[in-house]
């Protein structure tokens, strides 16, 4: 049987409940007035002038932006990401971007497809394509990914780290202000020639949003796409993407290996659901996009890897989210999925999982999911 529901905790005024049924998470993820996002009640409120910077950047971004803040920041998104001519010219400068990875690699009998392809594919990605930074500083804009998620991901209020965070946050505003002063190509130089307002702002909230959205979930999703080949075998792999209709594989990988497994919402209002039970305001909602991406009465056949599904079961995919808050990086995160998986199977051809106790390790937090180690004989 498949939970639709299930209180995780009651005690006083402090509620938290999980909603993993496929039809509720896709209606609340599509309604904000009901759900707001958890993020601004887990953030400490220390008062100090670093902390509010780091709030204030956090607030500025799509999840947390006020209506009409959000409508101007997302018109601005979806002209630059969305639209047929960006996305065409995106994808050479994808395949160019693998093809210097895979060139680097080159043929060893043995590589670890997470550390050596997917996490730098997706940095030079994050760094030429996105930000438009030096080669010289990639390593710095991955390091600032790494405390930004840290911060988010943290269970418990964190003084020194919230401290260290700030400390790190304002370094990198810092950078991206000097850095959006000289011209570039980037996705980033080209929505704030459009809108001053992202290279004028003192905290950086867009760059910020690139460094959490674009590197480290990605990296998940592309490692997940090469665990499918490997576990499968290249030349098997190969066989079913040539029968799959465009992004099958893809959508099928994000549906069965979601990098954001949960995503934490607040009731703002009383929230009914499918089963007749109501969350009430003041609820810690977590929203299951794991179970709610396995549920039997959205997905035939849930536990099995279909590439071929219907468009009217891939549209009930809740990994992006859905509705005004839906990840306006989701079309560019599968065309880097779709890019890599293309470019692993031409590449290594013969590419198998190793057939050691550690080839594969998993990692799991509260809300991110993901393969850290993908150990194969190329």
């Amino acid at each position: 049987m498949h939970l639709k529901y299930v209180r995780l905790f009651s005690s006083g005024a402090l509620n938290k409940v999980r909603v993993t049924g496929n039809q509720d998470v896709r209606r609340l993820l599509a309604s904000p007035e009901q759900l707001l996002s958890a993020v601004p009640k887990m953030l400490p409120n220390f008062d100090t002038p670093q902390n509010q910077r780091l709030h204030n950047a956090f607030r500025k971004t799509l999840l947390l932006s006020q209506p009409r803040e959000h409508a101007l920041q997302r018109r601005t998104w979806t002209k630059e990401l969305m639209s047929r001519k960006p996305a065409a010219r995106y994808l050479e400068e994808l395949k160019l971007e693998f093809s210097k990875i895979v060139t680097a690699v080159g043929q060893p009998g043995t590589l670890e497809m997470v550390n050596q392809v997917a996490a730098p594919f997706v940095a030079s990605i994050v760094g030429n394509v996105l930000l438009g930074c030096p080669k010289s500083d990639h390593k710095q804009l991955i390091q600032w990914a790494d405390v930004l998620e840290a911060y988010l991901v943290d269970p418990l209020p964190n003084p020194a780290l919230a401290e260290s965070t700030a400390r790190e946050h304002l370094a990198a505003a810092a950078y991206f202000q000097a850095h959006l002063r000289r011209p570039g190509r980037s996705v980033l130089h080209r929505m704030a020639a459009t809108t001053p307002a992202i290279a004028e702002d003192p905290d950086q909230a867009v760059a910020l949003l690139m460094l959490l959205g674009a590197y480290h979930n990605t990296t998940r999703a592309v490692a997940a796409t090469f665990a499918w080949v490997a576990q499968n075998g290249a030349a098997a792999s190969a066989e079913i993407v040539a029968q799959a209709p465009p992004f099958g594989v893809v959508d099928e990988v994000l549906r069965l290996w979601p990098p954001p497994c949960v995503l934490l919402r607040n009731a703002a209002a009383p929230v009914s659901l499918s089963s007749g039970e109501v969350i009430a305001p003041g609820t810690v909602v977590l929203l299951d996009v794991a179970a709610a991406n396995r549920d039997p009465e959205a997905f035939r056949n849930p536990e099995e890897f279909v590439a071929n599904r219907p468009e009217a079961e891939r549209a009930r995919l809740v990994t992006f989210g859905r509705g005004p808050h839906r990840c306006l990086g989701a079309g560019f995160a599968r065309m880097q999925m779709e890019v890599a998986l293309h470019g692993v199977l031409a590449q290594w051809p013969r590419l198998k999982l190793a057939d050691t106790p550690d080839a594969t390790v998993w990692h799991q937090e509260t809300s991110f999911q993901g393969f850290t180690r993908l150990l194969a004989h190329t």
